[in-house]
């Protein structure tokens, strides 16, 4: 990951759904969004403001890279 507070972050909490979408939104910020769709990716739809977060960013970086199906699925 390239940001070294989202670094910290994971490494303190790898689990803490806010610290995977602060480093997805890092990883959007720095121009890799594969990388960003791995850390929404780990993020548990259990309803929750980072999860509801997570899919709906996670949608949108499909629709930009043009994975349509992917998208229509978060």
């Amino acid at each position: 990951m390239g940001g070294r507070a989202g670094d910290r972050a994971l490494r303190r909490s790898p689990h803490s759904a806010r610290a995977l979408l602060a480093a997805g939104e890092i990883e959007l910020a720095l121009g890799q969004p594969e990388r960003a769709l791995g850390h929404f990716a780990r993020i548990d739809n259990d309803g929750t403001a980072e999860a509801l977060t997570a899919a709906a960013t996670a949608g949108d970086v499909l629709l930009g890279l043009r994975r349509l199906s992917e998208a229509e699925l978060d």
